[in-house]
């Protein structure tokens, strides 16, 4: 599953580095987190790639444009603050580009052989009988193999090269009113991996966040405007159905807003560190759990926070 460009803007996605891989036809996904100010926040994202719904087999293999298309993702979010602190409404726009995947199953002549010879695999594998249920032993091997072929996928899927790229606009509403949405900034950001062993894939991830709003908790009603940058690596490893990987990131802080003796604050430098938990529920829901920590000891700020987001998603399977 690929990260909400949507919630990865809003700040409520549990992945600080964000892992490339091609998007499923159509996604959605529920989050909880507190963040680093200890608000609790919430979202909804819905992710969708409509072009892929048009593109035939055939065209996705010989049309490079084609192709680009149907590996665009496009993304809408919300989050609202749930403290006194802040209980601004936000939303993103966002759009995620699939620029290179060395491990895509739809190019592979393998994979397409396996699907031509299911048919004449399945009745090999059993005693088949021309009735009721021998046509119901053969659905139960199919489904058997496709499975079998699915878990085979995902795991070589995670062993290639993959190069992806992002972007979202941002909006706020400090009424709560979808009416009074504002321009709150926009992001983007680019992540490369590639498989390190049969079961650990390392991932780059670079990201920056311009012009976001934020509430200035020493200034009652004040706001301020910052810009972020992120760079950080993340080792995901598979243990079954469940996915496990360990990220470290630094992140660089400026922000638009006085001291009290009226100097302007120097960039935060910031190191996050966080464990994440990757199991998948069904064929097609995923859980996703992760915990950090954010600290800068120039600035004597030691935080952690957790996450929280549950994923549905369908993909064209044949």
């Amino acid at each position: 599953m690929p990260a909400s460009p949507a919630f990865v803007t809003l700040g409520v996605a549990p992945e600080n580095v964000v892992r490339p891989i091609s998007p499923r036809l159509f996604a959605a996904s529920l989050a909880d987190a507190i963040d680093q100010r200890g608000r609790i926040q919430n979202g909804v994202a819905i992710d969708a790639a409509p072009f892929m719904a048009t593109t035939t087999l055939q065209q996705y293999r010989t049309s490079a444009v084609r192709r680009f298309f149907a590996n665009t993702q496009f993304s809408l979010g919300t989050t609202k603050g749930q403290s006194s602190v802040d209980e601004a409404l936000q939303g993103a726009l966002g759009i995620h580009f699939t620029l290179v995947n060395t491990s895509d199953p739809r190019l592979d002549d393998a994979v397409l052989d396996f699907y031509d010879k299911l048919d004449a695999q399945a009745m090999a594998n059993i005693i088949f009988t021309p009735d009721e249920k021998g046509a119901r032993a053969k659905d139960a091997e199919i489904a058997r193999l496709k499975e079998e072929q699915a878990a085979k996928l995902r795991q070589t899927g995670e062993q290639g090269f993959a190069w992806t790229a992002a972007a979202a606009l941002s909006s706020r509403s400090d009424s709560s009113r979808i009416n009074d949405l504002q321009y709150n900034g926009f992001a983007a950001w680019t992540s490369v991996s590639y498989g390190l062993g049969s079961t650990v894939q390392g991932i780059l991830h670079a990201r920056g966040r311009w012009d976001e709003k934020v509430v200035n908790t020493n200034k009652l009603g004040g706001t301020y405007s910052q810009n972020t940058f992120l760079t950080g690596l993340r080792l995901r490893g598979s243990f079954g159905s469940v996915k496990a990987s360990l990220e470290g990131a630094a992140t660089f802080t400026h922000r638009d807003v006085k001291t009290s003796d009226g100097s302007t604050p120097p960039t935060d430098v910031a190191g996050l560190i966080s464990a994440v938990l990757e199991p998948r529920l069904t064929e097609n829901l995923w859980l996703h759990l992760s915990l950090y920590s954010e600290f800068a000891k120039d600035l004597n700020r030691n935080t952690i926070g957790f996450k929280t987001a549950l994923k549905w998603a369908v993909s064209q399977k044949d």
